[in-house]
């Protein structure tokens, strides 16, 4: 399917907190992706955000996890039920005020404290500002391309209209736009459609406005998807 000539639709999104999490469309409501631990309790089963367990999900950062958590939350909140094992034709596009700031900070002072000579490798891993979109990637198995972009303020907004020109231009059959920074993430799923399947990219960038904070963003597009529009083929 192809965005190029196609009325685009932001068809869900999904936000992550502290202290809370959920998605836009549907009234989604899920627990925040835990800070510790290996996160076996952090499936929808348990109340949480992810289809099935993370792999790996002890090692990861907080920008990894909320990032993951926030990407799971879109993909329900759009009706795309990912599962293991499964593939999307989704990319990743994200954005965040820091990059990997803290991650390289967290790597450098852990090479500090072991004498200057070697610091674990589970924090280099995510050294890059690309890293906590990879982690999502795996675990949603979108097989879409994945690209970190530094975007101006408001960046919920600039973050959709990149996604939006991505899209039109083929770039991607269809994306998951997250911005995250220390506090929370907030992803939209991005891609063609009628105006029954979300709402119109115009439509939201305008609602967003210069919303920052995950929720507030989230809500300021409201449950409601308007409808009309047609149907890209």
């Amino acid at each position: 399917m192809s965005g190029a000539g196609c009325q685009l639709v932001v068809r869900g999104a999904g936000w992550v907190e502290p202290a809370r999490a959920g998605g836009a469309r549907r009234g989604l409501r899920a627990s925040p992706p835990p800070a510790a631990g290996e996160g076996a309790g952090a499936t929808r089963a348990h109340g949480g955000p992810f289809a099935y367990p993370v792999r790996n999900y002890g090692r990861m950062d907080g920008d990894a996890r909320r990032v993951c958590a926030a990407c799971a939350l879109a993909l329900r909140d759009a009706g795309f039920d990912y599962a293991e094992g499964g593939t999307l034709g989704i990319g990743l596009l994200g954005t965040g005020p820091d990059g990997s700031l803290r991650a390289n900070r967290a790597y450098f002072e852990d090479y500090v404290a072991a004498g200057r000579t070697l610091a674990r490798g589970n924090l280099f891993v995510y050294t890059l500002p690309s890293s906590p979109l990879a982690e999502a990637s795996i675990h949603c198995g979108l097989r879409g391309p994945l690209l970190f972009a530094g975007l101006p303020a408001p960046r919920p907004a600039e973050l959709l209209r990149m996604a939006g020109e991505l899209i039109a231009c083929d770039a991607a059959e269809a994306l998951l736009a997250v911005d995250f920074d220390a506090r929370g993430a907030l992803a939209f799923l991005v891609g063609p459609g009628a105006g029954s399947d979300g709402w119109p990219l115009e439509t939201a960038i305008k609602r967003i406005g210069r919303s920052r904070a995950p929720r507030a963003a989230a809500r300021a597009l409201g449950r409601a998807a308007p409808e009309g529009g047609a149907a890209c083929t």
